[in-house]
């Protein structure tokens, strides 16, 4: 049968360097351990000697006599060859005075032999010597075993003894807690992992002390926290296990780990499908409801037409709560997503820039209004309708947020997040008002369907359950910041939609794909307006706010610009200038020119290129589209004439 390598080396014959600068002594020893079956690895006079001699040499075990020749003692050749190598040493001495004897311990030497040296305790030493060293070793091969094993463990581990001292932190205890194993030796546990319980905020530390009997791993109690050594507390969840020797407890394992995450998603689970729940009941709710209310406003309305004196205003007061009730019974529906919702590319400024005027109705005039928009946003796959929801209700809050007035301000820019090797895109819409502000506590039920902070009969609880289901069912997420008493900020982010916005219907440019019409236009009211006429008509729009951005819309635009409208006079560059350089980009591109001015009176008229037509303000969307679809119908391409 094969030997195991301990067996192996047990039953191989030591081969052993002797270091005594006494030659007939030296001999003597090497004599007596031949004929006690040992092998001598060699000879050394000196410390130097006894150094250099062991990497070629390759001793099992030193006898090294404390006084020999060279810049060092026995003794401190043995402290600078355990710092070398891992070999045993024995001291052989002439004098055994406790002086020497604790310097010689202090080198960790595995034994004494006392000159003249008797052959049977020669032998006895050197087995005990070697099996202790032998013993040594394979502890700590069990121990670096096991710091590696533990280390590379992902829960925290604490070893603590039966008075609750610590023995032993893993790595991820040391990152988890802040302390290091070193320093937390011997500290009592609740000094590194002091427990707290969240409901109660009394300590829970009488749970890490060992149990009185062995048993199973007992898991911590719910709803504790630690603290790292900083002082931030978080989350913890975890077991602690009894350490036996035999049927007597000797201490406790305690394994821990950071519940933050899971917790976080837990509650994120919970939430989505409480959500998920009420949205089916609220659809359903909403059903049957609004069959009730169909009869109840019916008959209320044809009471209505025969009804005298004072019938009418009870009959109008019933008529009025059942239309209050019909827009919550809305909100139930919008809020369950339970109506399908058609999406598009949306502009996100053209719809914050559309409501714009109702955001200043709402708020009144002790409300002031800032408006930071980036002029190359990028756009978003939704709908107007729900865009414009988020932004009521945001504005509504704000508003009521403020009683004795304040700032709201909206902002929307482009926002890049890493992810992984590369990044992923969104739109950010950010609401901040100056007002009363909310607690964490209260931020927390926020988006809960039916949860409100107003009065009593001052709203539904819904509008803010509406948007976050709203901005879900867009793909983005939505985030709250705020502080009592210094305002709130909502931060919707949806996914940005790849490449140029464009928006638009199906009146085809050869007869199977739409013309493409670039407005330029610096007012408001009248470019939203001339947008709707043309996309009502099938066209596919891009929108320009002044001269130099319809200049550089059409410098990026991949496809081709079928047909510019453009206002005679803008900011930055005038209506002729954006028209020379679409034609020097498109040769063929049609232009309308639309001024409020009469047309002697507008500045460079005459300059305009020829078979351009010329559209004096006020017209009507009949006269635009036809003089469009005149144009587009041409075949010829139009030249600027000379400057």
């Amino acid at each position: 049968m094969a030997l195991s390598m301990p067996q192996e080396e047990a039953n191989a014959a030591a081969r052993i360097l002797i270091v005594e600068d006494e030659g007939i002594i030296a001999e003597n020893i090497a004599s007596r351990l031949l004929k006690n079956g040992y092998r001598v690895a060699g000879i050394a006079e000196s410390s130097e000697e006894a150094l250099a001699s062991i990497p070629d040499s390759k001793p099992d075990l030193v006898l090294m006599d404390i006084h020999i020749k060279g810049a060092l003692d026995g003794i401190e050749t043995t402290r600078k060859l355990r710092e070398l190598f891992d070999i045993p040493v024995i001291y052989l001495t002439a004098h055994s005075d406790s002086q020497t004897v604790d310097r010689a311990k202090t080198t960790g030497g595995f034994g004494f032999l006392t000159k003249p040296i008797d052959h049977r305790t020669l032998a006895t030493t050197i087995e005990m010597a070697t099996h202790k060293h032998r013993a040594d070793r394979e502890v700590r091969d069990q121990r670096a075993w096991m710091a590696t094993v533990l280390g590379a463990m992902a829960d925290g581990m604490i070893v603590i003894d039966r008075e609750r001292k610590i023995q032993f932190l893993n790595g991820s205890a040391e990152a988890l807690t802040g302390w290091l194993n070193a320093d937390a030796r011997n500290l009592d546990v609740s000094v590194v992992l002091p427990l707290l319980d969240v409901a109660s905020g009394a300590s829970a530390n009488e749970f890490l002390s060992p149990a009185a009997h062995p048993g199973p791993p007992r898991p911590m109690p719910s709803g504790m926290t630690t603290g790292r050594r900083s002082g931030e507390r978080f989350p913890i969840e975890g077991d602690i296990a009894p350490s036996v020797d035999g049927e007597r407890i000797v201490g406790s394992v305690i394994t821990f780990r950071d519940a933050t995450f899971r917790q976080t998603r837990e509650n994120e689970t919970r939430q989505q499908h409480k959500m998920e729940a009420v949205g089916r009941l609220a659809a359903g709710v909403a059903h049957d409801f609004n069959n009730l209310l169909f009869i109840m406003l019916g008959y209320t309305d044809e009471m209505l037409r025969t009804a005298r004196g004072s019938d009418v205003l009870a009959l109008n007061e019933i008529m009025k709560a059942g239309n209050n009730a019909a827009k919550i019974t809305q909100q139930l529906l919008q809020f369950s997503r339970n109506e399908p919702v058609d999406k598009r590319d949306v502009d996100l400024n053209r719809v914050i820039r559309d409501t714009e005027e109702l955001f200043r109705r709402l708020g009144g005039p002790s409300i002031k209004w800032t408006f930071r928009l980036d002029a190359d946003l990028g756009a978003v796959r939704g709908n107007d309708g729900q865009l414009k929801q988020i932004l009521m209700n945001l504005v509504g809050n704000a508003r009521d947020a403020m009683p004795d007035g304040g700032e709201i301000t909206i902002a929307a820019a482009n926002l890049d997040v890493p992810r992984g090797d590369g990044k992923q895109s969104f739109v950010a819409l950010r609401i901040t008002d100056t007002g009363n502000g909310m607690t964490a506590q209260t931020a927390e039920h926020l988006f809960e369907p039916f949860f409100t902070t107003k009065a009593p009969g001052s709203g539904t609880g819904l509008g803010l359950s509406i948007v976050h289901s709203i901005v879900a069912d867009l793909g983005g997420s939505i985030q709250v910041d705020s502080e009592v008493g210094r305002g709130t900020t909502f931060t919707i982010s949806i996914p940005r939609v790849e490449g140029s916005l464009t928006v638009g219907g199906a009146t085809a440019r050869d007869g199977s794909e739409p013309a493409t019409v670039l407005l330029a236009e610096d007012q408001d009211g009248i470019r939203h307006l001339l947008r709707d006429y043309l996309l009502t008509a099938g066209y596919v729009v891009l929108l320009a706010e002044n001269g130099q951005q319809a200049i550089r819309i059409a410098k990026d635009h991949a496809g081709p610009i079928d047909l510019l409208i453009t206002d005679m006079m803008m900011p930055g560059a005038s209506g002729v200038e954006v028209a020379r350089a679409l034609a020097a980009q498109w040769p063929a591109i049609k232009i309308v020119f639309i001024s409020g001015y009469a047309r002697d009176l507008v500045h460079g008229i005459e300059r305009v290129p020829d078979g351009a037509r010329f559209l004096p303000k006020p017209f009507t969307k009949g006269e635009l589209l036809k003089n469009v679809s005149d144009l587009l119908a041409l075949g010829k391409s139009l030249s600027m004439k000379a400057s």
